[in-house]
């Protein structure tokens, strides 16, 4: 036999001893084989429906933020103001101190001023203060300052059944006291008793929320 006869001799049973171990898999291997791609379309299936059933919590919980600020006493609060999202729902209060600070800033004069003007704290010191920065966000952007928006909140204080929380309570007090210095400025007859009207009604809702159950 030449060279060139037994070259192709020994590669033709190099290449049968490769392909011996294919030739010898079994049929349960085969069936391994498919079993596993077939694991692996499942996983792949339920990896989507996972990512399907998250997207349905997600958008379930912005409906339901969005359902919280259409029943919200204070809507306005849960919007975003001066393009900074640490100013969703202010709260000024937080402490015993921060209630005496806006015991003097009301001693001091403080006026809760009407649509698209700024609140007025004639003591400049006071009026420097940082905490009051969220105190002029309360009062100037999430306050109801119309008529028809109080007698709205009025509405909905009187079906609440449950404690008022510390924000709402918070913006409830100084909605009764804008409410007192707009009547004090008042000279109509009939709009000075519908605001009257208001007045009480806030204040009926503030001792409501303070009487114990």
């Amino acid at each position: 036999m030449c060279c060139s006869c037994e070259a192709e001799a020994d590669q033709s049973s190099s290449l049968q001893l490769r392909a011996a171990p294919l030739l010898q898999i079994s049929p349960e291997c085969i069936s391994i084989f498919v079993e596993s791609k077939k694991n692996k379309s499942r996983i792949i299936s339920m990896a989507r429906r996972w990512w399907a059933l998250l997207a349905v919590v997600y958008l379930s919980s912005l409906q339901a933020a969005a359902w919280h600020q259409r029943k919200a006493l204070y809507p306005s609060a849960y919007l975003i103001k001066r393009g900074a999202y640490s100013l969703i729902n202010p709260t000024f209060l937080h402490s015993e101190e921060d209630a005496k600070l806006l015991f003097e800033i009301l001693l001091a004069g403080m006026q809760i001023q009407g649509q698209e003007r700024p609140l007025l704290i004639p003591d400049e010191e006071l009026a420097s203060m940082k905490s009051v920065k969220t105190l002029e966000v309360i009062c100037e952007d999430v306050l109801p300052k119309k008529l028809s928006d109080i007698r709205r909140l009025m509405a909905d204080l009187a079906q609440w059944r449950r404690p008022l929380g510390w924000q709402d309570f918070e913006r409830t007090v100084l909605t009764l006291v804008y409410s007192s210095q707009v009547l004090g400025q008042i000279s109509n007859q009939h709009q000075k008793e519908l605001w009257m009207e208001t007045l009480v009604q806030l204040v009926r809702a503030v001792q409501r929320d303070l009487t114990p159950t």
